[in-house]
């Protein structure tokens, strides 16, 4: 799925593909209704756009912080080269070893997640020099260009166009009055609905949602 792509499909539902018109949208506009559509998604389903990698945390400090393109930490797994690393509550930290930020640096062995900030996190020792770590963390992905690979299960391709044709249609003040931009909407939030939804059934060995205590 290319941005291209998704807006030739887009064009035919908002009636712009006609050779004979004049374009009510250029590409540029189009793909920034893309654009938008991919942050949008990244909004509703994070999980899609998790980036696993390793990372170099800053030297001799305990509280770390991702880059602005991230949104959320996810998990440290281990030091590169080295041990895992365990999460630990950062409360429970603070009342069982008040002292361990002023700790020497060396091998991180535990991590604690930021309580306000999910873009931060805290290293217990502080790291070292060279310490690389294995991460994984919620990206918001770059903007695209028209040729580009969008990086989306090819399944989601009608559930963009659908939020780019409603990005396009808003503009239009007639298709807003006719609901036909929420229409676009909705479909497209249904659709990244329905796939969540239905984790709890494709994720179990017996197909079955796990029952709520009390059904």
């Amino acid at each position: 799925m290319t941005p291209q792509e998704v807006i030739d499909a887009a064009r035919v539902l908002i009636n712009d593909d006609n050779a004979l018109m004049p374009e009510r949208f250029s590409d540029a506009d189009m793909l920034g209704f893309v654009n938008q559509a991919v942050k949008r998604a990244c909004v509703m389903r994070p999980d899609l756009f998790i980036v696993s990698t390793n990372i170099t945390p800053t030297v001799d400090q305990v509280e770390q912080e991702l880059s602005a393109t991230v949104t959320r930490i996810m998990e440290v797994h281990r030091v590169v080269g080295g041990g895992a690393i365990g999460e630990v509550d950062k409360e429970t930290m603070d009342r069982s070893a008040p002292d361990w930020t002023t700790e020497d640096s060396g091998t991180p062995v535990n991590w604690m997640r930021h309580p306000r900030n999910p873009r931060r996190y805290f290293l217990y020792p502080a790291p070292a020099t060279g310490t690389q770590l294995s991460v994984e963390y919620i990206e918001v992905p770059d903007d695209y260009s028209l040729s580009d690979t969008i990086d989306l299960p090819d399944s989601y391709k009608t559930a963009i166009v659908d939020c780019t044709v409603y990005l396009a249609e808003v503009v239009d003040n007639e298709s807003v009055e006719s609901q036909r931009a929420k229409d676009f909407l909705n479909s497209f939030m249904q659709a990244f609905g329905a796939d969540f939804s239905q984790r709890d059934v494709v994720d179990k060995e017996d197909g079955k949602p796990e029952q709520r205590r009390g059904q």
